[in-house]
């Protein structure tokens, strides 16, 4: 179990900084809608909203296309570790399955090719 934790380490460390910064990225659009509440409706100024909707604009796009970009990579890289542990888990799995029935005279158990399969779809 040890080898395949230091193989998961990184790449989950990464899916959590990824996440942090996705989650501080959500606070964009409210941060927008506070600014434009505060400066336009208190001065009432059209010049103001105007300039406020260009530059304010900008920034929460770009914000929401560096938010998708990071969820993106945080999805593949939580795919990347869902596989790590298919292949690392699955041989071991199969093998131990193979000994039990070889042991026994009965059919191979699949519970345990199917619990490796979900914890690649809980990381996936």
């Amino acid at each position: 179990m040890n080898p395949l934790l230091q193989l998961l380490k990184r790449p989950l460390l990464f899916v959590a900084g990824f996440s942090f910064f996705v989650n501080l990225l959500l606070l964009a659009p409210a941060l927008f809608m506070l600014q434009v509440f505060d400066r336009v409706l208190t001065s009432q100024s059209q010049e103001t909203l105007l300039v406020l909707l260009l530059v304010l604009l900008l920034g929460v796009a770009v914000a929401l296309g560096l938010m998708a970009m990071l969820d993106y990579l945080r999805g593949r890289l939580q795919g990347v570790a869902g596989n790590l542990i298919a292949e690392q888990l699955s041989p071991i799995v199969a093998k131990l399955m193979l000994a039990h029935t070889t042991r026994r005279a009965e059919r191979a158990p699949s519970e345990g090719l199917r619990d490796v399969a979900a914890l690649r779809n809980l990381f996936s």
